[in-house]
């Protein structure tokens, strides 16, 4: 029988210089992709021409990594938000519902979710309907302990509900990153598993939360992209093999965007 030691088992242990040597190899020949610059945060109006029966503005707020701040494309209209403002402005039930879409992001390339946490806490206190979180990535790369993390996403489950009056708050899946072309074999592999590890305690924790009482009144929801689930995976990422394509980003955009609308529309 195979154990584990911390999510490695000892096949791991035993070629950690691979990875080690790889590790290295892979930071050093990885190319550097800036973020789109982009203001933080706007407002949509919908054009409406009568708005007396709608309910004004959805809010929203993005935070997270690299991926969330739109690293891979090179203009913030390709990226996470501007495919997620995109495909709500073209959505029946938000436009239906809502005169505007206030929106506002806080992502930062290299974010933790311990950053996360930190970035929480120090933005303006206001009343947000949707917060999304993207992270986790820097997480498996890092090598954050699965204890913290789950300690970590429970604090950001606390403070979004609390501070932001979230009616919902939407935790983005980790991506398979044994897909991601700038990683060699067998590293891919052990990043893998370490993304689906942490990836796993995410979703059973935002199930716990499903299945008990929530005191914020917040609907905690998971989320699980297909980021790279397509025939050739290869067109889902930027061109230093690690960051989302635009392909990706209008994948994701599209999925994000009717999950929000499924979201609103349904009674708790």
């Amino acid at each position: 029988m195979q154990q584990h030691i911390n999510g490695l088992s000892y096949k791991d242990m035993l070629i950690s210089p691979i990875y080690y040597y790889q590790g290295k190899q892979v930071k050093r020949q990885t190319i550097v992709l800036p973020t789109p610059l982009s203001e933080k945060k706007g407002v949509v109006d919908f054009n409406k021409i009568d708005k007396s029966a709608s309910d004004s503005s959805l809010t929203l707020l993005l935070v997270g990594d690299s991926a969330a701040a739109g690293v891979g494309v090179e203009s913030q209209e390709a990226a996470l938000m501007g495919q997620l403002i995109k495909n709500l402005s073209s959505n029946e039930i938000i436009v239906k519902r809502y005169d505007y879409l206030q929106w506002q992001m806080a992502a930062v390339s290299g974010f933790t979710s311990f950053d996360v946490l930190r970035q929480l806490y120090v933005l303006a206190s206001e009343k947000i309907d949707i917060v999304i979180i993207n992270v986790g990535v820097n997480d498996v790369v890092t090598n954050t302990r699965p204890r913290d993390w789950q300690a970590h996403i429970e604090a950001i489950i606390e403070i979004a509900g609390r501070k932001f009056t979230a009616k919902h708050i939407i935790f983005v899946g980790l991506p398979p990153m044994q897909k991601m072309p700038a990683l060699p074999s067998p590293l891919n592999q052990l990043i893998g598993k370490k993304a689906s590890l942490l990836d796993k305690r995410l979703y059973q924790l935002i199930l716990n939360h499903q299945n008990t009482n929530n005191q914020l009144d917040t609907q905690i929801h998971y989320l699980a992209v297909s980021f790279a689930e397509q025939d050739d995976s290869k067109n889902l990422f930027a061109k230093d093999g690690f960051h989302p394509s635009a392909k990706t980003y209008a994948l994701w955009g599209t999925q994000l965007a009717d999950f929000i609308s499924q979201a609103i529309s349904t009674k708790p």
